[in-house]
């Protein structure tokens, strides 16, 4: 037995000797994939994977691009499936996977899977996760076959989404398209800054008012307030606590994301993020004064914050714009002190704007974040970008709003350029910009950084204000589902929706 038990150590010492020289042979030949960490041809990717196999891991790695191992191939399934470049997660309902897009060009994707199964194949083509490209104009159907030679078939189908309309057809705020008068109720807003859609409803920053609205289902008078101790019709300002935001020297409540435990709202005079759990108004949770609910210290440590705005969130943890450090910060889990830094060379103690000038790594005040499966968008409002940072690297590979370029900050209006970008998010394949300055929202297909669609302006170079159902004045914060955009316009004191 302990013959035994030498050679296989030794075995397995030898395979792991043998593996790491084949890898390293590979990433002498071919260099890691920055856009796409999760390239099946990265020596990083390719490493994780060898180890994962030899501990016997069949769990799902890297959005879900390596099948489970054959071992288990008994019981032939498809687990995952996701069209990727942009990552766009697919339904699995029996045998049938859907994957809605936002844009039209379905002839050359690339699908990204985890099945259960010797073996994919469509019209007898062997497929390949992350790396086989096909046409998907019309269905596929990808058959999997297990060890026994069963096989069962998957009809996979990309719907191209019809885009929001330019003209809205519902507004939060106003009793009219018409009207921008700014109000304190349940039904009125002054200076709405940032919509985030829940799974029960709308919920909206109403910064002027020092607060945030919840909006049930399509109503437009809301029934939960945050921020003004369940009262509709103060906008008080002055108190610290965990249910009321600072407001000094003026209300000022920017930001508003959801996840499906909570609520997160930005208090940037009191230089603090909060977090509300489920529905309730009292916070629990608190970023930027270490642990304190009564205190609003500025400051520029891996705990501290001075005027931050933007909140994003993945599964891993929560990301916060604190934009008068130019700098975007990490928070991983539920922990309050954090972990990464964007915009500032690694240094948690410097504030530099556009530390060692204006670059892919460098930040002038950011205001909006968004984070998808990809990676994270930073609107680097004073750059006049927005830059995309792939995974979890901190050197951002993708700018729009310059041409392409990472060295400089032009401004204006047209396809390729912005003036004052306050957010940004991503739905279904496309990315979505408020460019505040030219009062209007645009969209871009998949990593393209040329816009293709216009919401507030009838073409790619006005930029003129308006009070209608399809003008803006000064919109901020957007988002958007399978049912329409919702853009927060500011200075007409409202919440449009465009439906698809």
């Amino acid at each position: 037995m302990k013959t035994f038990r030498f050679l296989w150590k030794h075995s397995v010492c030898d395979l792991l000797f043998f593996s790491l020289a084949i890898l390293s042979f590979v990433s002498g030949c071919k260099s890691p994939s920055l856009e796409n960490p999760c390239d099946t041809k990265n020596v990083d990717f390719l490493t994780v994977d060898l180890f994962r196999n030899l501990a016997g891991d069949q769990s799902s790695y890297c959005h879900s691009k390596i099948r489970s191992s054959s071992s288990s191939g008994l019981n032939p399934s498809i687990t995952s499936f996701s069209v990727l470049s942009p990552t766009i997660q697919g339904t699995i309902k029996d045998t049938d996977i859907t994957i809605n897009v936002s844009y039209s060009n379905l002839t050359s994707l690339t699908a990204g899977f985890v099945y259960e199964g010797v073996s994919v194949k469509i019209d007898g083509v062997e497929q390949t996760s992350g790396v086989s490209v096909n046409d998907f104009t019309l269905p596929k159907t990808y058959t999997v076959t297990a060890k026994d030679g069963t096989s069962k078939n998957y009809k996979v189908t990309v719907v191209t989404l019809s885009p929001p309309s330019s003209t809205a057809t519902r507004v939060y705020g106003q009793a009219s398209f018409i009207s921008g008068t700014p109000s304190t109720s349940a039904t009125g807003l002054n200076a709405p800054f940032k919509v985030a859609i829940g799974s029960g409803g709308l919920y909206v920053a109403d910064q002027q008012n020092n607060r945030a609205l919840f909006f049930s289902g399509t109503s437009t008078t809301a029934t939960r307030v945050y921020g003004q101790n369940g009262n509709f019709t103060t906008a008080n300002t002055g108190t610290v606590s965990p249910t009321e935001f600072y407001g000094v020297p003026g209300a000022n409540v920017p930001d508003v994301a959801v996840d499906g435990t909570g609520v997160y709202i930005t208090d940037i005079y009191g230089n603090r993020v909060l977090y509300f759990p489920d529905t309730s108004t009292t916070a629990t949770r608190i970023y930027g004064q270490n642990g304190n609910f009564t205190t609003t210290t500025s400051g520029t440590t891996a705990s501290t914050l001075t005027n931050p705005e933007g909140i994003a969130f993945d599964t891993t943890g929560v990301y916060i714009a604190d934009s008068l450090n130019h700098r975007v910060l990490f928070f991983p889990g539920n922990s309050t002190t954090a972990t990464r830094v964007y915009g500032q060379g690694g240094s948690f103690t410097s504030n530099t704007v556009n530390n060692g000038g204006v670059s892919a790594n460098s930040l002038s005040n950011p205001r909006g974040i968004h984070v998808d499966s990809d990676g994270v968008y930073v609107a680097d409002t004073d750059n006049n970008r927005i830059l995309f940072f792939p995974g979890t690297s901190t050197t951002a590979t993708r700018v729009y709003g310059q041409n392409g370029n990472f060295t400089t900050a032009n401004t204006g209006a047209s396809t390729d350029l912005l003036d004052g970008p306050w957010f940004v998010t991503s739905f279904a394949g496309n990315v979505y910009i408020s460019d505040r300055n030219n009062h209007r929202i645009l969209s871009y297909e998949k990593t393209s950084t040329t816009a293709t669609r216009v919401w507030g302006q009838t073409d790619f170079v006005s930029s003129t204000t308006g009070l209608s159902a399809s003008k803006f004045n000064f919109p901020y914060g957007m988002d958007i589902d399978l049912t329409g955009l919702y853009v927060a316009d500011r200075d007409n004191h409202r919440v449009l929706f465009f439906p698809r």
